[in-house]
């Protein structure tokens, strides 16, 4: 059965918060702000436990999106299976889960293959499109980070055809122009089942992409 103990993993409190920064001039405005992003994850949480879900999922959904903070991914998808201050939706609930789970919370994996079953074969490759179209949108916004997670997630099983792979291969190739950490050894095995004139073709897309004045504004590549 889909339906499951209402408190099936949400997690309401983030590990030990660091000592206050006030006193501390070493301490980094990232490592002040992702102190601040656990402040309020624990606030939600507090509502969470006091079943006041409306408003935690409210707060956990802002955090997702601004901070893209993997626990509150995690809970929305957790509160989204279970129709928790929000409509249920197993849909949203996969997707929320997947980018928790690319931001490397490793509970999100088990609970992926959860709702996985959950959902049609049709669902389901629609929602792989939909998480690979807002990983762009996060990449076009700024963040660098998505660029190698887009990559992985368009070789997954049972999406890894030819068109997702090549695309995939793309982003490699960007992603290791940018020195990102894993994209050079991306890049190397999707390149061992490419012929030479494919691999020109893509590596002309991937460069159409580099050298376009939205990207290098972003990133200022060149």
């Amino acid at each position: 059965q889909p339906e499951q103990n209402m408190s099936e993993g949400a997690q309401t409190t983030t590990e030990s918060l660091p000592p206050d920064p006030a006193g501390d001039p070493a301490e980094t405005d990232a490592e002040i702000r992702l102190k601040q992003v656990r402040q309020s994850f624990n606030e939600a949480g507090k509502d969470y436990k006091s079943k006041n879900y409306r408003r935690a999922f409210d707060q956990f959904l802002k955090i997702a999106t601004k901070e893209d903070f993997p626990q509150a991914q995690f809970n929305l998808a957790v509160m989204l299976k279970l129709g928790q201050g929000t409509l249920q939706d197993y849909g949203e609930a996969y997707k929320w889960c997947v980018l928790a789970e690319l931001n490397g919370l490793k509970r999100a994996e088990k609970y992926q293959e959860t709702l996985k079953e959950l959902l049609t074969e049709k669902r389901h490759a629609e929602l792989h499109k939909e998480v690979a179209k807002l990983l762009e949108q996060k990449i076009y916004s700024g963040s660098k980070k998505h660029i190698i997670q887009l990559s992985r997630w368009l070789m997954r099983e049972p999406f890894d055809d030819k068109k997702n792979r090549d695309l995939a291969m793309i982003w490699a190739l960007v992603g290791s122009a940018l020195e990102l950490d894993g994209a050079t050894k991306i890049r190397k095995v999707l390149a061992e089942d490419l012929e030479i004139d494919e691999l020109e073709q893509i590596q002309s897309k991937a460069r159409k992409i580099f050298t376009e004045p939205k990207f290098q504004k972003l990133y200022g590549t060149l």
